[in-house]
Formats: structure tokens, C-alpha cells, sequence
């Protein structure tokens, strides 16, 4: 069973909404702006028919919720001077390798 339906040129959903339904079903919209949802998953047409309008429903449901916006952090100060001391440790132990050479 397969449901197709053009999202681009939908006129229903919001313009913002359209944005995000498409960014997020990349994999099942065609270069025609059609989305294609299969399922034949079950015995029956009925059955396949319940299961598309589900995943259509989870789809248009999941493009009006707000997208979590990351808040950018840094790291704590300990890690810095953890990682700077690491470097400094190492540093000195890629010295002690090198050869002195001393000229006449």
C-alpha cells in the first residue's frame, strides 16, 4: 500500500511547517515535492491503510513541533587546565627524546 501526496504545493499546512515537514522527510519525498508512504507490513489493505495514516499523522505531528535549540556551552575550567597540563607533560617528555649535540 502506498500513500503519495504532493507537500509542496499543499496548501493546508503553514509555510514554516511545510519547511520543516520537508527538511525532516528527505528520504520520502520525490524531486516533485510528492511524499511517498508505503506499508505493507500487515495481511490486509485495511490494515496497511490504518498504518500509512498513522505515519502521515507522526509526520505532519512532528513538523509543528519546535525544533531544541542547542545552547552552546563551554567547557569548565578544570578540563582546560587538565588538558593545558597534559600538553605541558607531554611536551616536556618529546625534550627529554632529543639529542644534545655539542660542537668543538
Amino acid at each position: 500500500m502506498q500513500l503519495s501526496r504532493p507537500i509542496v504545493q499543499s496548501q493546508t499546512l503553514p509555510e514554516p511547517f511545510k519547511q520543516r515537514c520537508i527538511d525532516q522527510n528527505r528520504s520520502i519525498i520525490t524531486d516533485d515535492g510528492v511524499m511517498r508512504i508505503d506499508a505493507q507490513v500487515h495481511r490486509t489493505q485495511d490494515a496497511n491503510k490504518e498504518l500509512i495514516q498513522k505515519k502521515l499523522a507522526n509526520i505532519i505531528r512532528n513538523a509543528f513541533k519546535e525544533p531544541k535549540v542547542r545552547k552552546k556551552t563551554e567547557p569548565p575550567k578544570h578540563v582546560i587546565d587538565a588538558r593545558i597540563a597534559e600538553k605541558k607533560r607531554r611536551s616536556k617528555i618529546r625534550q627529554n627524546r632529543t639529542v644534545l649535540k655539542f660542537y668543538d
